[in-house]
């Protein structure tokens, strides 16, 4: 997600359509904010460690790896860059089973065409169907539960990371950029078996500025009944929507940390770029929890200069840090905060929040933790919950 969030300056001209085009607009629901406070009674995210997997000739290279997800067997299904059109598979035993390649799909699907590549999005479906999601290609690939390609269905632009929610039998709100005239300056997308977008929703004003991609920038979790939620990645906030672009709550957070911002700066010694949402996800009781990713303190330490007046980051997850909240939006307070200097990523979104987190700093190369621990100081609650051990990847 946050490879397209870039430090471009702010040049060219904005797109501003009104929200009422095609009739599409906020309607009935709550239209101001609710602002987050904590919740009464604060509980406490605890961390236990309960697995690790490993390649052992680092081929998966679970170290770097931006996609996640995990089915009902147990088996976790990982992808990074380096390995393009890859996707590999570790069994409940934390070893590399298989891997999914997106080329092997006999021919003769009209119009569609490519090897699979940048991966945006895993998702397993009931029965363990895995879906993966196709930036390069633009394509769904979709993979049977003994891990057979069955079907590659056309997307209607570039999906972003964290951002693909199944909603009904081949239907999908995915959030992305589509640059055509009735989708443009619309973050959320219905999307049929056909690749078509049905509707497009999720924003009052429809604002176009291709120098500033964070202003339809979105990721996206269930909020049932044919609904999202919806997290802006440049500021603190939630939206539930429905696909018929009915605004139905808004949960806001006033965080000196995570101020609105419109575009990133550029790595450099002067100045640490700015947090952004990396990760929302659902539990089994509804509570919502917000990954967030920020600079650490230390961020100068891994930043170097590798030509005049320009620098990069010598480590990603040595520069980053991350803060978890989980949130009830029922009552609309935090349940329980958590600030780490891991670098996490993304939930593996299987029904308890769990997830994954890939850090060279944290973890020996090739290989990845999964924690999972319970939230506890609220009375009654029993909850799955996203969970930190100082030196594994994460997660929840």
């Amino acid at each position: 997600m946050n490879k397209s969030l870039t430090g471009l300056r702010t040049i060219g001209m904005a797109i501003m359509v009104a929200a009422g085009v095609s009739g599409r607009h906020p309607t009935a629901g709550a239209q101001t904010a609710a602002m987050l406070e904590a919740c009464p009674v604060q509980s406490v995210i605890e961390a236990e460690r309960v697995r690790t997997i490993a390649d052992v000739d680092d081929i998966a290279r679970t170290g770097d790896s931006e996609a996640f997800a995990r089915d009902s067997r147990g088996r976790i299904f990982t992808w990074y860059y380096g390995s393009p059109g890859i996707v590999s598979v570790f069994g409940p035993d934390g070893s590399l089973a298989a891997t999914l390649r997106g080329e092997d799909l006999a021919p003769g699907q009209a119009g569609m065409s490519g090897p699979m590549g940048v991966v945006s999005g895993i998702v397993v479906t009931e029965g363990d169907t895995v879906h993966v999601f196709d930036r390069s290609s633009r394509m769904r690939w979709t993979f049977s539960p003994s891990l057979e390609l069955v079907r590659r269905s056309p997307l209607p632009g570039r999906p972003y990371w964290g951002s693909q929610v199944p909603v009904a039998r081949d239907h999908w709100v995915i959030g992305a950029d589509i640059p055509t005239e009735t989708e443009v300056a619309w973050p959320l997308h219905l999307v049929g078996r056909d690749g078509h977008a049905e509707t497009s929703f999720g924003t009052g004003l429809r604002v176009r500025r291709w120098d500033i991609p964070s202003l339809v920038q979105r990721v996206i979790a269930p909020g049932g009944e044919g609904r999202v939620w919806s997290a802006h990645v440049n500021r603190y906030r939630l939206e539930l929507w429905d696909t018929g672009n009915v605004l139905h709550r808004v949960l806001e957070r006033d965080a000196s940390w995570f101020r609105p911002w419109a575009t990133q700066p550029l790595v450099g010694p002067d100045e640490p770029r700015r947090p952004h949402v990396q990760d929302l996800a659902v539990d089994d009781a509804g509570n919502l929890w917000l990954l967030i990713v920020r600079p650490s303190e230390s961020f100068r330490d891994f930043v170097e200069e590798y030509a005049e007046g320009q620098y990069t980051w010598t480590s990603e997850s040595g520069y980053n840090g991350s803060v978890v909240e989980a949130i009830d939006p029922a009552r609309g307070c935090v349940l329980a905060s958590l600030e780490t200097a891991a670098y996490l990523k993304r939930s593996l979104g299987d029904g308890h929040v769990r997830g994954l987190r890939a850090s060279r700093r944290h973890a020996q190369p090739g290989h990845l933790a999964a924690a999972i621990g319970p939230l506890t100081g609220a009375p009654g609650m029993e909850l799955r919950a996203p969970v930190f051990p100082n030196r594994a990847v994460w997660l929840v």
